[in-house]
């Protein structure tokens, strides 16, 4: 049996909506396969932004953040946004290991890339929370350019708060929970 793209991503993504798979089928690139005469479509996933924006940190793109292409590496992108959490972090009296007490592990990253930066560039990341469990949330990012107003990448990591002393997961802690309106 042979799925149609949205019957794919549907697949993939039993929890989104409509506009969702809508989003994910647009940004869907097609592998073609010459073998069989099949074509695979690749899954995307799916990052949709949640408003409000908590924190805006700019940075400008460093010649060490292009690839051999010469624009915005993948893995620069990761560091920026990396950068711009602990930035969030600062901000709010915080630093990676101690957010009121706990300190925070990734959990996972999903990152979808929109478009190009070059050196010299100036970049905005917004940041917004989301997805709440009692032990952690998903931190999101909306990286764009401000120089030409273009969007380079929407990103999500999953973070766990922990206790470094006794290695447990503990609940997110309150002073968190205030930052993000809840």
């Amino acid at each position: 049996m042979r799925l149609n793209t949205k019957q794919l991503l549907r697949s993939f993504s039993t929890r989104s909506s409509q506009a969702d798979l809508d989003v994910a089928e647009e940004y869907a690139l097609p592998l073609h396969f010459k073998s069989n005469k099949q074509q695979t479509i690749m899954a995307r996933v799916v990052i949709k932004y949640p408003e409000p924006t908590l924190f805006t940190h700019e940075l400008t793109v460093r010649v060490t953040d292009l690839n051999f292409a010469d624009h915005l590496a993948h893995d620069s992108v990761i560091s920026l946004l990396h950068e711009a959490r602990a930035q969030f972090f600062k901000a709010n009296g915080w630093s990676e290991l101690d957010v009121d007490g706990a300190g925070i592990i990734m959990a996972d990253l999903a990152a979808n890339y929109r478009g190009e930066a070059f050196f010299g560039q100036t970049l905005s990341v917004e940041i917004s929370l989301g997805d709440f469990t009692s032990k952690g949330c998903d931190v999101f990012y909306r990286m764009s350019c401000k120089d030409n107003d273009t969007l380079v990448a929407i990103a999500k990591t999953g973070i766990v708060f922990m206790d470094y002393s006794t290695r447990k997961l503990v609940k997110v802690p309150k002073a968190f929970l205030k930052v993000a309106g809840l």
